[in-house]
């Protein structure tokens, strides 16, 4: 009885306890070499489960039944710098899973069920790349991002509706409250977390609808940041100063306009993709402020007139237009409209959505053909 209790609680000694997962088939490879061995192993990923192999180095776990990884589920693994959890259908992970991981810097767990990420479960001393993308995550408790060395964070294709800087900020108060759809019911002072490393985050593919001025508080070395396929319709100003940002995506939303002021001045970015939103003007403004190598904004409702004005204008710089050849795809079309010189500032919706409506009737009656006055603009 006195055995079970430490069991449960895990406290005062160490009991070989981990119950995280019955028989799977796990791959390894030493540090020593690269070669890859298969095994078959029970309970946990520990020092002890690999008596034979005392110096592994990386560890692939997939499609395997795995449904939750509990306190200790990875542990006292010495020479371990690389984890991999995918198609398990994990759901949960408790704080603590992994433990004693001194040199762990390489976290996958990816093509699950997890819901939530909690507090401690990845405040491992030197891990500096953590996936958790394709998940079923909504909710994201505060600090639980706020990992002294992680470097790139992947969170795509999951069911985040809102961005917190508390995930990866310091805090005052201990924790946030959240609801099932990740909104705030109270939110506590924050401060800058300036010795955070973080250089990219890769959220795609999420439900997001707006940055708050706030978001990227505390991460003064983001380079790569890519918020594709969101719902973001509103991104306040100044909401990149700040960073170092290198390369933004915000392709694939619902941007109606685009800010300069978004962005401090100077702010030089190597890329910037604005695709297949739904603005039909650029001010010439963001070019002076942001000085972008490369810029991808077709797929917008814009008059191909107005198209050719913006077009003229990058091509006395050196900035250079990326385009994704739109009058051959459907679902981007290149540009709308009957040429005009007029940059219109306000979107009707139903005329965009007839013109869209129009191209894909058009695509789908053979005896039709798609009018390509946009290809001289390419």
């Amino acid at each position: 009885m006195f055995l079970k209790v430490l069991c449960v609680l895990n406290l005062f000694v160490w009991v070989n306890c981990c119950k995280s997962f019955g028989d799977v088939n796990v791959q390894i490879r030493q540090n020593s070499g690269t070669s890859i061995f298969n095994r078959t192993i029970k309970g946990c990923v520990s020092r002890k489960t690999f008596t034979e192999d005392n110096h592994v180095s990386h560890v692939w776990i997939v499609d395997q039944p795995v449904q939750r990884l509990l306190v200790g589920a990875v542990e006292n693994t010495p020479h371990l710098s690389y984890v991999e959890f995918s198609k398990c259908k994990i759901e949960s992970i408790q704080p603590r899973a992994f433990r004693n991981v001194p040199i762990l810097e390489t976290i996958h767990v990816e093509y699950g069920l997890l819901q939530e990420i909690k507090r401690d479960v990845f405040n491992i001393p030197l891990l500096r790349e953590l996936s958790l993308a394709h998940n079923q995550i909504s909710k994201i408790e505060a600090r639980a991002l706020a990992i002294t060395e992680l470097k790139k964070l992947y969170l795509s294709n999951n069911k985040l509706t809102k961005w917190y800087p508390e995930w990866f900020a310091s805090i005052q108060a201990a924790q946030i409250n959240t609801d099932a759809f990740n909104q705030l019911s109270s939110k506590p002072q924050t401060k800058s977390n300036e010795t955070n490393k973080l250089e990219k985050i890769d959220i795609k593919n999420n439900l997001l609808t707006t940055l708050p001025l706030d978001a990227f508080q505390g991460l003064p070395n983001l380079k790569i940041l890519f918020l594709n396929s969101n719902l973001i319709s509103n991104i306040e100003p100044g909401t990149f100063f700040g960073t170092k940002l290198h390369s933004l995506g915000l392709a694939n939303n619902r941007l109606k306009f685009v800010d300069p002021k978004w962005f401090p001045k100077p702010f030089h970015l190597t890329h910037l993709s604005l695709n297949a939103n739904k603005f039909n003007f650029i001010p010439l403004e963001l070019f002076d402020r942001v000085a972008p190598q490369t810029i991808a904004f077709d797929g917008n409702p814009m008059s191909c007139g107005c198209w050719k004005k913006i077009v003229m204008a990058i091509h006395n710089t050196t900035y250079q237009i990326e385009t994704t050849d739109g009058c051959h795809l459907p679902n981007v079309p290149f540009c709308v409209g009957t040429e005009s010189d007029i940059c219109e500032e306000v979107i009707d919706d139903n005329v965009s959505r007839a013109f869209y409506e129009g191209v894909m009737g058009a695509l789908r009656n053979s005896n039709k053909t798609v009018k390509k006055e946009c290809y001289t603009f390419m």
